[in-house]
């Protein structure tokens, strides 16, 4: 502690945590001298010492209190020495001709942007509520404006926004802090090289959007009451609707949209390559979505919602709790609806489908999945018991793949023949029935089972069509195990389409005499029960008499 004197060259700070100065000559001179002890300090206090330049406490990187009141800096840049303060908690500047500076809260709280804890004696006590956050100082890209806690209602805090005309900003955040809309149209009138803009809880109504710049490919809107007109953007690369109010909607062209818990006073087109309105209360005409590609996962669905003239190409309503697929659209092509409660396919007759995904349902019966058409269908973890189910499936000639993971006719000891009769050339579970090879030891491609699988007595039932075991090895690959097609190919190559559309139709006329006798073991049974009963009551009548 040294008061009312001139600093001399022979005082020692080794080991020294705080240091005061008040009244003191050659202030400057001294800390030049002490450069390399002043990273030591934990409390610097230098009053009425008349210095101008903070440049020689740059280093004190371990500070946590400065006091530098009553003393001559006036120029607010000299507080960007003292940037690497890090862990500062309280800082006196009061009595400094900078202090009347228009800026100087704003730019202190923006010098000290990483200092969280920071308590500034000129600065209004509602500030520390604030975090402002940018890439880079003085030449910053972005800029960041939230307060420290997720609040209800927009914290109105004496900042000023002219404070950041000064940056040229590419990317604009305001969280949970109030601007009115004429601050927010001056702001944006400023900031033309704008390509982010996020605003969240900000209190005002947002009448339009006529200054945003075009450059901007961004927009982010949070928990507000706003006007979606007058965008000067051709088009949005992400565009953000979350729990908003839109009072006036113009037609909105992007990339990627998500509108989540919105409701909408008069709705226009949104048009976008993908839609996301995962985890919303739909309670607004989807017909209003032009989109390839809409996503509605948790939204609490319990029926197939409406569309308009033309629905998406791509619909997930996956973890909903629908129940029945009536009203399903015939233009979708992808449908993921995995985590329901879906019962029956009837819905989906005459679809066009190229990928079908019915993951962990409630669907028993595959009845009608020979009325639509599917390139990919995912039936796991369903309560698909009977293997015979399989037999809907042999009309599809466009199915390459199938998925009954998790499924109780797995367990039954004819799932694989079922399976090989009525899908001999699809992917089951991700693997392929049938595989070509080529072996040194053959001139002419085979065709064979992978015998990893299925035991031998099984395969012992496909002898009408395959010929003795052969074991041999790929070409650069494992051993394998199987049953070869007693057909070469040689050089006919679309020998293989013949004997595979014999194969199918063979199959088609088993499955259909099989199917010609039950009907006629159920006439049979029929018949007979109503000869019983003629038989006993012509009996009973004959007794009587």
């Amino acid at each position: 502690i040294l008061k009312n004197t001139t600093i001399e060259d022979d005082i020692h700070l080794e080991e020294e945590k705080y240091l005061e100065l008040k009244h003191c000559a050659e202030v400057p001179k001294f800390l030049q001298k002490q450069k390399a002890l002043l990273s030591q300090f934990i409390s610097i206090t230098i009053n009425n010492c008349n210095i101008k330049s903070l440049k020689h406490l740059q280093v004190c990187s371990n500070l946590q209190q400065l006091d530098l009141r009553d003393n001559m800096i006036g120029d607010v840049n000299e507080f960007y020495q003292l940037k690497s303060m890090t862990q500062l908690v309280q800082l006196k500047i009061d009595k400094n001709p900078v202090c009347q500076s228009k800026f100087i809260a704003e730019e202190l709280f923006f010098v000290f942007q990483n200092a969280p804890q920071l308590s500034i004696d000129v600065c209004d006590q509602i500030f520390q509520q604030l975090i402002i956050k940018s890439d880079k100082l003085q030449q910053t890209s972005k800029f960041s404006l939230v307060t420290e806690l997720d609040i209800r209602f927009a914290l109105k805090v004496p900042f000023q926004f002219g404070f950041i005309d000064k940056f040229q900003l590419k990317e604009i955040c305001i969280e949970n802090v109030h601007i009115e809309f004429n601050q927010l149209d001056l702001l944006l009138q400023v900031q033309q090289k704008c390509h982010s803009l996020t605003l969240t809880n900000n209190g005002d109504e947002i009448l339009n959007f006529e200054s945003l710049t075009p450059t901007c490919k961004n927009l982010v809107l949070k928990r507000n009451l706003v006007n979606l007109t007058h965008f000067k953007a051709p088009k949005f690369d992400k565009f953000v609707l979350d729990n908003c109010q839109v009072q006036k909607m113009d037609e909105v062209n992007s990339e990627f949209a998500v509108v989540k818990n919105t409701t909408f006073s008069k709705q226009n087109f949104i048009h976008s390559t993908q839609v996301d309105l995962s985890t919303s209360q739909i309670c607004f005409d989807l017909s209003y979505f032009d989109t390839e590609d809409l996503q509605m996962q948790f939204c609490n669905l319990e029926s197939f919602p409406k569309f308009g003239k033309k629905a998406p190409r791509l619909v997930n309503m996956s973890n909903n709790r629908i129940k029945s697929l009536k009203g399903f659209n015939k233009e979708i092509k992808q449908f993921f609806c995995e985590n329901n409660r879906v019962n029956s396919l009837k819905g989906l007759r005459k679809a066009d489908l190229e990928i079908l995904q019915l993951r962990n349902n409630q669907i028993r019966s595959m009845r009608y999945v020979s009325t639509f058409k599917v390139e990919n269908l995912d039936l796991s973890d369903n309560p698909i018991a009977d293997s015979c189910q399989l037999g809907f499936l042999h009309d599809n000639k466009e199915l390459g793949q199938l998925k009954l993971l998790n499924t109780p006719m797995k367990s039954q000891k004819d799932y694989y023949f079922s399976v090989r009769r009525y899908l001999l050339f699809a992917s089951l579970d991700s693997k392929r029935m049938l595989e070509p090879i080529k072996d040194e030891n053959l001139r002419d491609h085979y065709y064979y089972y992978n015998f990893n699988e299925f035991d031998e007595l099984t395969l012992q039932d496909y002898e009408p069509f395959y010929g003795e075991k052969y074991y041999g090895q790929l070409l650069n690959g494992p051993q394998f195990y199987g049953f070869v097609f007693k057909i070469k190919f040689e050089k006919k190559q679309n020998r293989f389409l013949q004997v595979k559309n014999a194969l199918l139709k063979n199959m088609h006329e088993n499955h259909e005499r099989k199917t010609r006798i039950k009907q006629l073991k159920h006439t049979y049974k029929k018949e007979f029960k109503q000869f019983l009963i003629f038989f006993f009551n012509t009996l009973e009548v004959k007794l009587f008499e």
